[in-house]
């Protein structure tokens, strides 16, 4: 491990883990390491946010945001989505702990049924310019559907 840090790895790398949000996040080589400053995204989504939202956390990485929102919130459904195999199999370690879901794709495309939903309400609301059928917001680089 001395060898791993002194050849310049990142320390949470050579763990396996870090702090975010007060949470202990695994996190592998290949998906980014969360970031202090990212918990103030968080803080955000969470006043936007209520118990029993669906959190869609888009390019989840290790899926820390989508972890972190939904023990903030309480009971939520989390879907998390990477396209990045790495990135997935490292997010299901933490995700699927909280009772989120994980899915490996390009962006909402992956979601089954709700990716369905979403493509279909977003091609009519682009061909109709009227807002969506279920409310959402779009923050973040995730999206809360309420």
């Amino acid at each position: 491990m001395v060898e791993m840090r002194a050849n310049g790895l990142p320390l949470e790398y050579v763990v396996g883990c870090t702090d975010f949000c007060g949470l202990r996040i695994e996190v592998d080589q290949g998906v980014f390491v969360p970031r202090k400053r990212t918990e103030f995204l968080v803080r955000q989504a969470e006043a936007l946010s209520c118990s029993g939202d669906i959190v869609v956390d888009l390019c989840c990485g290790s899926g820390a945001v989508g972890v972190a929102l939904a023990t903030a919130l309480g009971r939520v459904v989390l879907y998390s989505v990477d396209i990045d195999p790495v990135a997935v199999r490292c997010a299901e370690r933490n995700v699927t702990i909280f009772d989120g879901h994980v899915f490996e794709g390009d962006l909402y495309k992956a979601l089954p049924g709700l990716g369905i939903k979403m493509r279909k309400t977003y091609a009519k609301q682009n061909s109709t310019s009227k807002k969506p059928s279920f409310p959402t917001l779009r923050k973040f680089g995730f999206l809360i559907i309420q």
